[in-house]
């Protein structure tokens, strides 16, 4: 592909992303054997449609899995793209240079990606080895990116 084409498909996917996608860093709760629980972060980018066809297209070209949801009180089933963890990071990356609203959300999903990275003592997954300053540096991110999950919000 040469380099016009995919800078226009990254634009779209940008427009995409930034009229009908939602950037998330969620977080779950690992549990051990000792009782502990560890707070686990993962980062999610979803697309959310009414057309199957977007769904399916950004699925055959970037990866990732969909999904429909059907029970909508009488509205049309909304189809569902995920994208998770590192290809969502790695796709993030190369739209950040075309996004107009969502830009903040994606420099902090980089920031999170790359302080994770660096992180010394912890594998990437945050499961095991991870300190607590490490766990408060996650936790960090994560506040700063749902005080943007209120609808209509998409700067600071």
């Amino acid at each position: 592909m040469t380099r016009c084409y995919e800078d226009f498909d990254l634009a779209y996917l940008a427009g995409i992303i930034d009229g009908e996608g939602s950037i998330t860093i969620n977080r779950t709760w690992a549990k051990y054997k000792n009782g502990d629980r560890i707070p686990h972060y993962d980062v999610k980018l979803q697309i959310a449609s009414s057309s199957p066809i977007l769904a399916e297209e950004m699925k055959k070209k970037y990866g990732g899995f969909t999904y429909t949801q059907l029970d909508r009180r009488g509205y049309r089933p909304m189809h569902h793209w995920i994208l998770s963890e590192g290809n969502a990071i790695s796709l993030l990356q190369k739209c950040f240079k075309f996004s107009r609203l969502k830009a903040f959300h994606i420099m902090q999903v980089i920031a999170y990606h790359f302080d994770r990275t660096l992180c010394k003592g912890g594998g990437y997954n945050g499961y095991y080895k991870t300190n607590h300053k490490e766990i408060q540096k996650r936790t960090r991110y994560w506040e700063i990116m749902r005080k943007f999950a209120v609808k209509g919000v998409n700067r600071p």
